[in-house]
């Protein structure tokens, strides 16, 4: 079993695949109501991204400080 760090930079992983597919996806998009879609799904993602970022920068700017 990985220890959190490694899980929490496996979801970074997948959360950066997710985003790169939904960037493909929605340039492939044909139309409006799919891109529209896609750019919400896509939005969703992305700021579940940046908060995973978010927490693992404090996790290791904690550890660093103790």
């Amino acid at each position: 079993m990985a220890d959190p760090y490694q899980r929490h930079q496996l979801a970074l992983l997948k959360e950066t695949d997710n985003v790169q597919s939904l960037i493909k996806l929605q340039d492939q998009a044909e139309t409006r109501d799919e891109r529209r879609r896609l750019a919400i799904e896509l939005k969703c993602h992305a700021e579940l991204l940046n908060s995973l970022l978010l927490e693992m920068y404090k996790r290791i700017f904690k550890e660093e400080a103790e």
